[in-house]
């Protein structure tokens, strides 16, 4: 329902988008091509109303509908190609069976990692930003995703908080950029209730 109503407010509200919730500890929200966005439990945990999941989730769709992962994708597809190119040029050259499998394999991984591996510090802020505009477009308070980075912050000695800053630079430049982008705007549907009988509080 959240991401949904957030996405129809985004820069590719045509888009079919896909959310599902992972039932790990994780506090990593993460996007892939083609609408897909994936938000574990433990992020969830975190959250108090869906504004903050409205901020959160309308900055993965960030990543979705500024086409983060595509820079990325030719990069890894070049990479995989010239895997692909030692392979054959292996079945040209003598040696034990299943030589080339490991190489097909390490192509494959490497395609998948680079679609996965975290956004370099400018496309997190560039999804921060159209992130709290879609929120914001959706009637949610805008002041979800700097509540969550917060709360984050304040958990910053938990070892699950060090890693997604280790994905996730900059949380103090995010935090500075959500209260310029939050002067001047009020107000916005919060749900806490709905919120928390979703997440059988």
């Amino acid at each position: 329902l959240v991401g949904n109503t957030v996405a129809a407010a985004s820069d590719r509200p045509d888009l079919r988008y896909y959310f599902a919730v992972l039932d790990t500890p994780e506090l990593e929200a993460l996007a892939a091509p083609g609408g897909f966005v994936f938000i574990p439990r433990g992020a969830l945990g975190v959250m108090a109303d869906e504004a903050q999941l409205a901020g959160v989730l309308g900055h993965e769709i960030g990543h979705v509908a500024l086409k983060h992962h595509n820079a990325t994708i030719k990069a890894q597809r070049t990479k995989a190609l010239a895997m692909f190119g030692a392979n054959i040029g292996l079945g040209f050259v003598r040696g034990p069976a299943g030589a080339f499998t490991p190489v097909m394999s390490f192509a494959a991984d490497s395609l998948a990692e680079g679609v996965l591996k975290g956004h370099s510090r400018e496309e997190e802020m560039e999804s921060d930003r159209v992130g709290f505009q879609y929120a914001t477009r959706a009637g949610y308070d805008p002041a979800g995703l700097r509540e969550f980075l917060g709360s984050l912050k304040a958990k910053s000695s938990d070892s699950g908080v060090a890693k997604f800053f280790s994905t996730h630079p900059g949380i103090d430049d995010r935090l500075q950029e959500q209260d310029k982008l939050g002067q001047g705007t009020s107000g916005g549907k919060r749900e806490p209730q709905r919120f928390a009988t979703a997440m059988g509080r």
